[in-house]
């Protein structure tokens, strides 16, 4: 399959608007992350919210407790509502950028931005986590050639295999 077909094929975004492309560089892909990202690290702040309600259910049960139940659970109902919503801000603001001159990561609302150019970048893994699979949801390592150690990682990108092959037919087109 050739670029425009896995381009084609991934229908990704193509703005402008992620503020990674320089003066004559073409964006060839642009993808953001599964939805999925928001639920996937959440779920370790609502278990450990559950866990805290727990605690002060036993705490109040043995009549050690200083607080009501009801103030704990809203509590851990209000650490779950903030950290949805920071996931979620972060979501919408992460994007990945195959251009004809470099890989670009650009993450999270304060805006962090990582880049290594194609022809010294090397995939070295796609990763997919036991729910990911099914999903077609994984992630995409790459590291620099040069001797520095850099390292960059797509998580949670729908059809890692599809993406990966666009990102080797850019590299074989443009990097070398």
């Amino acid at each position: 399959m050739t670029l425009a077909g896995t381009v084609q094929e991934l229908r990704g975004p193509t703005s402008a608007s992620t503020g990674a492309v320089g003066d004559g560089e073409t964006i060839l892909l642009t993808i953001r992350p599964s939805a999925i990202m928001v639920l996937h690290w959440g779920r370790r702040w609502c278990v450990g919210a559950c866990m805290f309600v727990a605690l002060g259910a036993a705490a109040q049960w043995s009549g050690d407790a200083p607080v009501d139940l009801r103030h704990g659970i809203l509590s851990a109902l209000a650490v779950c509502m903030a950290r949805a919503a920071w996931r979620m801000a972060q979501w919408r603001t992460t994007t990945f950028v195959l251009t004809d001159r470099r890989l670009v990561s650009c993450t999270g609302p304060i805006r962090r931005q990582h880049e290594i150019p194609l022809r010294v970048a090397s995939l070295i893994d796609i990763h997919f986590p036991t729910w990911g699979r099914p999903l077609r949801v994984g992630s995409i390592g790459f590291r620099s050639l040069t001797n520095e150690p850099d390292r960059m990682r797509w998580d949670h990108v729908s059809k890692p295999q599809v993406v990966r092959r666009a990102i080797l037919d850019a590299r074989s087109r443009y990097g070398r």
